[in-house]
C-alpha cells in the first residue's frame, strides 16, 4: 500500500493497494518493466477467460470440437501459443513458473526474479512488444531534420 495525492495543487492524499497481486508487487517494487508487467498481466486475462486453471494446456487436444464455447476455446488456444514462445526461449520449468506467477499462485523472490523477467520478456515479444520501434514525435524532434510540419 502507499499514499499517493488525489491532487497535484491540493494537499489530499488516499491510501492505494498497490500489492493486489505477484505482478503488482514486482511492478512497484521496480523488479519488472511497465511492459513485462503488462504482458504477464495480459496472459492472467487470458487464462481467467480459459477457465483460471494451470490443467487447461493439457486439455487443449481433447477439447477442439468437444464441450465448451467458442470464447473459452480461442484463450484456451491463446494460453497454448503463449506458453509455447515461452518454452522455446526459456524452457518448460520456466514457462510453469510464469504460469504460477500469472495465476498469482506463488511469490518471486532472489534468483529466480531474472528468469522472470526473461519469461515476460519473450511473453512480450509474443505479444507484440519490442517488434517494432517505438513511434514518438517527441523522440523525433531531436533528429537532425527536426520536428514534423
Amino acid at each position: 500500500m502507499r499514499f499517493e495525492p488525489v491532487d497535484l495543487r491540493g494537499s489530499a492524499t488516499r491510501l492505494r493497494i498497490t500489492d493486489g497481486c505477484e505482478l503488482d508487487r514486482l511492478v512497484f517494487e521496480n523488479l519488472i518493466t511497465p511492459d513485462q508487467h503488462w504482458a504477464g498481466t495480459k496472459l492472467a486475462e487470458t487464462l481467467t477467460q480459459a477457465g483460471g486453471i494451470k490443467g487447461c494446456l493439457a486439455n487443449v487436444e481433447r477439447t477442439s470440437g468437444g464441450k465448451g464455447n467458442d470464447r473459452r476455446m480461442g484463450a484456451v488456444w491463446r494460453v497454448a501459443k503463449a506458453m509455447r514462445s515461452v518454452e522455446e526461449k526459456e524452457g518448460r520449468q520456466a514457462s510453469r513458473m510464469l504460469l504460477d506467477v500469472a495465476l498469482d499462485l506463488t511469490e518471486i523472490r532472489g534468483d529466480r526474479i531474472s528468469l522472470v523477467r526473461s519469461c515476460l520478456d519473450a511473453l512480450g515479444y509474443h505479444y507484440g512488444l519490442g517488434k517494432w520501434e517505438p513511434f514518438s514525435l517527441l523522440a523525433r524532434s531531436g533528429s537532425a531534420t527536426g520536428p514534423p510540419r
